[in-house]
C-alpha cells in the first residue's frame, strides 16, 4: 500500500480543526526560523523539524510528527529527543505535549512515552489523540 504523505498530513489537520484555536504556521524563510529538535543517530548530530505545532483551545501546545510504516519504525531517536525537549521546556511552565503520531484504523495515536516503542500490531502504550485534545 502506498501512502501519500501530503494527503495523510492534510487529513490529520482536518480532523484536528475542532480542537484547534490556532495553527502556528510552519512557513519560514530558512531553517533557523523553524522549530528544530536536535538529536543523535548513529553518533551523528542531526536536527528534525516536527510536522505540526498546534495551539489547542485548552492552552496547551501540541507538537507532533506524523509517521507511518517504516518511518514510524525508524523514529526512535526523533521521538525520544522530542520527549526530552518537551520535558525540558515544560520545566519553564510552558505547556507542551506531543510526540510521534500514527494512524491506527480510523483512530490517531500519539506516543507520549520517554522510551519510544513502535509495534504496528500493539500500540497499547500509545495515547489516543482524542484523549489529549
Amino acid at each position: 500500500m502506498t501512502i501519500n504523505l501530503k494527503e495523510y498530513q492534510d487529513k490529520k489537520v482536518n480532523e484536528l480543526v475542532t480542537a484547534i484555536s490556532d495553527l502556528l504556521p510552519l512557513v519560514a524563510e530558512n531553517k533557523q526560523d523553524y522549530l528544530g529538535i536536535k538529536y543523535e543517530e548513529n553518533d551523528f548530530p542531526k536536527t528534525f523539524y516536527p510536522d505540526y505545532i498546534i495551539q489547542l483551545k485548552n492552552g496547551k501546545i501540541l507538537i507532533v510528527d506524523t509517521k507511518s510504516g517504516n518511518t514510524a519504525v525508524e523514529a526512535k531517536s526523533r521521538a525520544e529527543a522530542l520527549y526530552k525537549y518537551i520535558k525540558k521546556e515544560n520545566e519553564s511552565d510552558i505547556n507542551l505535549l506531543g510526540g510521534i503520531i500514527v494512524q491506527q484504523g480510523k483512530d490517531w495515536k500519539v506516543n507520549l512515552n520517554e522510551i519510544y516503542l513502535y509495534d504496528k500490531n500493539d500500540l497499547t502504550n500509545w495515547t489516543f489523540l482524542d484523549d489529549i485534545i
